[in-house]
């Protein structure tokens, strides 16, 4: 009897296949079919809890997993009081997530009419799907979904996917609440099954503590006193509103002091100075800078005759006006206009102030040699 093990590979090569004389089914009649694996699940890494295969740990865990889910505090009463607790919280919650739902729902219908980037409408999809899920699996407390999960996956060996299959779920889904009911089991459950104690019993004299706060004392000599953290000294006498007053020994407390009123001053009325008067802006005539350039003249001479500030004044006013094309554009329209300084015809650096009539006339001037 002591030899006796488990044969993990005894069932192994068994397979059933679908084309088989045993089937009598061919393969042209197997290609127009659909195939379904249900199967259970192969080796896992972990084993089966403790939960898992007792009916009486996996009720009490049931019950604070869906208190810790839905944020119900204390645990007082019987079985069936805290499962109608909990099917009423579960209950008050669907008003509001259904309001959510309409809500991104017409979201994502504006926004598909807005032609949204793809990035938004997955997101609103995802979110849509989440809030879906838990309003179809909450109507009634959601604590029968997850011990169809627990007994699918623990005690049938099904997967994730079985699971799922079976429950109308997604594998992830699954996952996650079987993680949870594992970190729910460790931190409310000792290894044995039974619950750990709530409210633990305080291991300091709590008396003592506050005589030694009234007597001046911190949290931190106080702690080191008793053996015990400053942080849950201080967390202990906050939870239960325990206010000290702050002060030394052997020094009396100082009595608030009295402020006198004191007669409120009249208010100055301060006259405002007046505002120097504003200059008058200075106006370009356009249509006169506009001829005078036309003439041959340039900007700083045309702003010393209309009297401006600088020559950028009244090319920034004419250019405003339309009134003055560029350089470039002329070149391209070849309307270029000749300019009263004109280079030798020899293409030398000298200059004469001659006019192109002059030129013409004065044929002499294009073989000159320049000095």
């Amino acid at each position: 009897m002591e030899n006796l093990h488990f044969d993990a590979w005894q069932f192994a090569n068994n397979q059933v296949y679908a084309v088989s004389p045993s089937t009598r089914i061919s393969f042209s009649d197997y290609e127009r079919m659909g195939t379904y694996s249900h199967k259970a699940s192969g080796q896992r890494r972990y084993p089966t809890p403790l939960y898992a295969l007792n009916d009486k740990i996996l009720r009490q865990l049931l019950l604070v997993f869906m208190e810790v889910r839905l944020y119900i505090r204390g645990s007082q009463g019987s079985d069936t009081e805290r499962r109608e607790r909990i099917r009423q919280a579960a209950l008050e919650q669907q008003p509001r997530l259904a309001a959510t739902v309409d809500k991104l729902n017409r979201e994502y219908v504006e926004a598909q009419a807005d032609h949204a980037p793809p990035e938004r409408l997955k997101n609103l999809e995802m979110e849509i799907e989440m809030l879906d899920t838990q309003l179809r699996t909450c109507r009634e407390g959601g604590m029968g979904l997850v011990a169809s999960i627990c007994y699918l996956y623990h005690r049938l060996r099904l997967d994730s996917v079985g699971v799922a299959a079976e429950l109308g779920i997604k594998p992830p889904h699954v996952r996650s609440i079987l993680w949870k009911l594992n970190e729910v089991f460790k931190s409310k459950f000792n290894e044995d099954g039974s619950l750990k104690p709530s409210d633990r019993p305080i291991a300091w004299d709590v008396n003592l503590a506050f005589l030694w706060r009234l007597s001046g004392l911190t949290y931190a000599q106080a702690a080191e006193k008793l053996g015990v953290a400053t942080s849950t000294l201080a967390g202990f006498f906050q939870a239960k509103g325990i206010v000290v007053p702050k002060f030394r020994p052997g020094k009396p407390v100082k009595p608030p002091r009295v402020v006198a009123l004191r007669e409120k001053k009249p208010k100055v009325v301060r006259i405002p100075k007046p505002k120097p008067p504003r200059r008058e802006r200075f106006r370009v005539d356009v249509g006169k800078a506009a001829e005078l350039r036309k003439a041959g003249m340039f900007w700083k001479d045309i702003a010393k005759v209309l009297g401006a500030r600088n020559a950028d004044v009244v090319y920034c006013a004419v250019k405003r006006a339309g009134l003055w094309v560029p350089f470039w554009q002329k070149k391209k329209a070849g309307t270029l206009r000749p300019r009263p300084d004109h280079l030798c015809s020899n293409h030398c650096m000298c200059r004469h102030n001659q006019t192109v009539a002059t030129r013409t006339a004065n044929p002499n001037t294009a073989n000159h040699v320049c000095a």
